[in-house]
Parts: structure tokens; C-alpha cells; sequence
């Protein structure tokens, strides 16, 4: 039964929409049945969620706070001084919405402070450091600090989901135990996204961000960098602002005619539209012929997917870009034949290669398939309006720096070039 009496009018009101959400995803028996670890006589015992700020730990700090509202859950998040401004904002909503404070703690330095410290040294592939000093210590530390392990039970209720394979690491003892609630009750990605549109929401960085992390994480894909970029430059700039380059790479990245050219056109979003899908391969042909498999180099009459005919003497450097358009035919409002109207375009990836920017695009798609819920439309709607468009941009040798470093510099990915 949910005691519910003692709580604020408004959570109350919040808590009793979000039973209904929750039951839209998770059968009412198994939320009924569910039952919080209680330690051996003798023991006192404290119920502990960790939240990141991400979609996961706060779904199922919802989740918790919704089933059991009599108990004292301990809110507990480790700031790195360095995580996104979602993040921050999201846990606001999250204590605004269910009525509960979460703790804050940090380590004696934030990732930034830590980095000059150490000379700029930054956190990579081959030294996490990081974590362990950031997210890992200090929670455990605060666990020594605020309870009395050798007669208290830690319960510590993490957000890995039914649906995915891999472990949080806080290491258990006897008095320190995990518990994964996702995975008793079968709780996927599905369920959590779409209980989160329905009650807090989805926070607006997972437009571009598969999970919460620091905004300079090493780990991040180039479309999640681009996203940075985009949404929050002055994050993207303060961690562009730690890569050490050479004078030589940091002469380069200074070719700026390109960026000087395409600042005097003029594009109105809402006189493009998406031109009709066509395969390069033959459209230039006047008569329609069955398709064949193409070697560019024995067929000089159809052409590949891209154009790679380079003329003789030429050298360029070339780039791959995919861009996202998310369109609607309601949006054709001048009535052109086969038009349909964008609402929302964006740089999705690039990669100097078409085989690298076809595996970007796997990641991307899947995981714009994953939050459909950001943009209020179901994973079909999603399928139907977002359309990738493919380009190859032929630039001056020397005006791009696609390949890793090895003079020196220092970034934030040791096998990528400079990506802030």
C-alpha cells in the first residue's frame, strides 16, 4: 500500500500520475511484489540511490520514491564540477518533482582543478583516472563518513537495466550491497524513456548524448561532440581550451577561408527543402537501366556513390558528412511538387572515410530510434520523417586535421585529432 498522506499536495499529485505511467510499462503485480533487501537482526539498515543525472538512476529514483514513499531513500550524487548543465538541471527537476533532496558530494578537486594540478595531464583510454578519483572515491568515502559500517547495512540501488550487459563498480561488503531493481522487475530502455517523457522528462542533452558524463568525456563520438558544439559551445570551448597543440597543428586549424565563405551565404530554413531521393549511380542517365554492381574504375560511364573522378594534377583532401533533416509534408507550404518541409536540421557526423561515416550512422540512428520520446513522436514517426543526407566535401590539402596527432600535442582522445 502507498502511504502517501504526509507528502506535499504536489508531489502527492505527482507520485499517484507516475504510479499510472509506471504500470503503462510494468505489470501492477510485479510492482506490487516487489520488496526492498532487509539485513540479518541486529543490523540498522539505509536505503541508497546513486544518481548521475542521467535517464537511468533518475527513472529509478522516480521509480522508488513512487513504490515505497514512506521510505527514506539517500539521494546521493558525486559532482565533477565538470558535468553538463543538464545535468544539473535535471536533478533540480528531479527533487522539485518527487520532493526529495539529493545529497552532493565531491572529491577535494574537480576534474578541471585536478588537470592543472597535474600539469595538464588529461584523463584518456589508457589512464581512467577519472572516475575512480571522481565518482568512485568520493561516494565511498561518504559512505564511511556518514554511516557506521560495522552496524549499519548499506543497500546501494543502482540504474543498470534489464536489457543491457554491464556492471556498476562500487565494490559490495558485507555492510556496502548492490541491489538492481531494473533487472528484478525487467525494466528496459523502453520503459525507462518513455516513464520519464510521461512524468520529469527526458533530459534535452540526450538529443545528442547516449549517456550523462562529464561534457569533455574522452569516451564521447564525434556526433556527441558536434552536438556539444552545437547546443553548448561554452562547454565545448572550455574543453577545447585543455588540448595542448603544437604551433604547427594549432597553425592549421586556423585555415579559415572556408569558414569565411560559408559565413556570407545566406540560407532561410524555411525555403529548403529536402531535394528527392535519386541513386547517383544512374540518375544522369537518360535512359533507366537495371542496376549493376559498380567498379568505378572498369565503368567510366556510371558513377559510384560519390563522384571520386579526381582531375589530374589535383590534390585534395576529402571529408565525409552525414547531415539529419527531420521533416513534415504539412510543412510544404509553398506547394511544391514533392516537397516536403524541414523542421529541424542538424550536422549528425563526419569521417574521413565513407566506411567510417557509415558506422557512425548506425550509432547515431539507433540511438535517435532509442529517444524518439524527445521529439514527441513514436519510433515509426521517427522512421518515416528523419531523412540523413550524405555529402563529400573535396577540400585544399593541408586545410584538414583528421588524422591523430603524433607530434606532440596532447588531446582528449590519444587515437583521435583534436576534437574540442
Amino acid at each position: 500500500m502507498m502511504l502517501i498522506q504526509t507528502i506535499e499536495p504536489d508531489v502527492r499529485n505527482n507520485l499517484l500520475q507516475a504510479r499510472s505511467v509506471i504500470e503503462q510499462y510494468v505489470d501492477a503485480e510485479v510492482l506490487n511484489n516487489y520488496q526492498l533487501r532487509k539485513p540479518d537482526a541486529n543490523k540498522d539498515v539505509k536505503y541508497v540511490v546513486p544518481i548521475s543525472g542521467g535517464s537511468d538512476s533518475s527513472c529509478l529514483a522516480l521509480v522508488l520514491r513512487v513504490l515505497f514513499p514512506d521510505i527514506p531513500f539517500i539521494y546521493i550524487f558525486a559532482d565533477t564540477l565538470a558535468d553538463g548543465k543538464e545535468v544539473y538541471a535535471n536533478l533540480a527537476t528531479l527533487e522539485s518533482y518527487l520532493g526529495i533532496e539529493i545529497h552532493r558530494t565531491q572529491a577535494p578537486l574537480g576534474l578541471f582543478q585536478y588537470i592543472d594540478k597535474h600539469n595538464g595531464y588529461l584523463p584518456s583510454q589508457r589512464n581512467r583516472y577519472c572516475t575512480p578519483y571522481l565518482k568512485i572515491k568520493p561516494i565511498k568515502d561518504w559512505f564511511n563518513k556518514s554511516f557506521d559500517l560495522t552496524t549499519t547495512v548499506v543497500y546501494q540501488h543502482v540504474g543498470i537495466r534489464h536489457d543491457e550487459d554491464r556492471w556498476g563498480d562500487l565494490g559490495q561488503t558485507d555492510s556496502i550491497q548492490q541491489v538492481l531493481p531494473y533487472v528484478d522487475m525487467k525494466i528496459g530502455r523502453e520503459a525507462v524513456y518513455g516513464i520519464l517523457s510521461q512524468t520529469i522528462g527526458i533530459s534535452s542533452s540526450y538529443r545528442w548524448n547516449s549517456r550523462s558524463s562529464c561534457f569533455c568525456c574522452f569516451f564521447k563520438r564525434r556526433s556527441e561532440k558536434i552536438g556539444l558544439l552545437i547546443h553548448s559551445p561554452e562547454e565545448f570551448n572550455q574543453a577545447a581550451s585543455y588540448e595542448k597543440l603544437t604551433d604547427d597543428a594549432q597553425a592549421q586549424l586556423e585555415f579559415t577561408h572556408i569558414r569565411d565563405s560559408i559565413e556570407k551565404v545566406s540560407l532561410k530554413h524555411h525555403h529548403y527543402f529536402v531535394p528527392k531521393a535519386v541513386d547517383v549511380r544512374s540518375a544522369h542517365l537518360r535512359h533507366s537501366m537495371p542496376l549493376k554492381p559498380v567498379r568505378h574504375k572498369k565503368d567510366r560511364h556510371t558513377l559510384d556513390l560519390f563522384d571520386d573522378v579526381i582531375t589530374e594534377g589535383e590534390e585534395v583532401e576529402e571529408i565525409y558528412a552525414a547531415v539529419s533533416f527531420f521533416v513534415h509534408p504539412l510543412l510544404n507550404l509553398f506547394g511544391k511538387v514533392d516537397g516536403t518541409g524541414v523542421w529541424w536540421q542538424e550536422l549528425a557526423c563526419y569521417s574521413p572515410t565513407l566506411q567510417g561515416l557509415k558506422q557512425s550512422l548506425l550509432y547515431y540512428f539507433e540511438h535517435k530510434l532509442g529517444t524518439s520520446e524527445l521529439y514527441g513522436i513514436s519510433k515509426s514517426e521517427l522512421k518515416e520523417r528523419l531523412k540523413i543526407g550524405l555529402f563529400q566535401i573535396k577540400l585544399p590539402v593541408g586545410s584538414t586535421m583528421m588524422k591523430a596527432l603524433k607530434d606532440g600535442s596532447y588531446c582528449w582522445s590519444s587515437d583521435l585529432p583534436p576534437a574540442f
